[in-house]
């Protein structure tokens, strides 16, 4: 019985569960944890539920520019978009993340013009990268609208 539990266990797929660190109440978490086993993807699932149910935003901090530029940024909520996830938290309202100038928005892509649809205004995530004496206080744009 031990062997076939075991088995089993070994034959369900891992990934990485937010529920025990959020427990903490903690100011801040910091998580370690193996190569792929899902803690970004759960961070930003978390992020993008707290968006849109209280319009709360959230930071990826990453030490150098370098580390998400270009395509790495565009395609950061990929995962979310090709599985629903996106449109499903929204009840269809949005379909993908669209990234420009370091900020991400939730917004619908069109299939017809091949055009995506961003909410300028609702400020999904912000880039925010570690500098050593340098305090930027980051706040959300004057017509912040949640309407989701």
């Amino acid at each position: 019985m031990a062997k076939k539990k075991q088995q089993q266990e070994s034959n369900t797929p891992k990934f990485y569960d937010l529920g025990e660190i959020l427990g903490k109440n903690a100011d801040y978490n910091l998580i370690f944890g193996e190569r792929s086993n899902g803690k970004t993807y759960a961070a930003l699932r978390y992020g993008l539920e707290q968006f849109i149910n209280t319009g709360k935003q959230m930071a990826y901090i990453r030490r150098w520019r370098e580390d998400l530029r270009g395509k790495r940024a565009e395609s950061l909520f990929a995962n979310h978009t090709a599985n629903g996830l996106i449109s499903s938290l929204t009840d269809g309202k949005f379909n993908e993340v669209f990234y420009v100038s370091n900020k991400w928005f939730l917004s619908y892509y069109n299939e017809e013009t091949g055009k995506p649809y961003p909410v300028r205004c609702a400020v999904l995530l912000r880039l925010l990268f570690v500098r050593a004496g340098t305090r930027k206080k980051q706040q959300l744009p004057e017509c912040y609208d949640r309407g989701i």
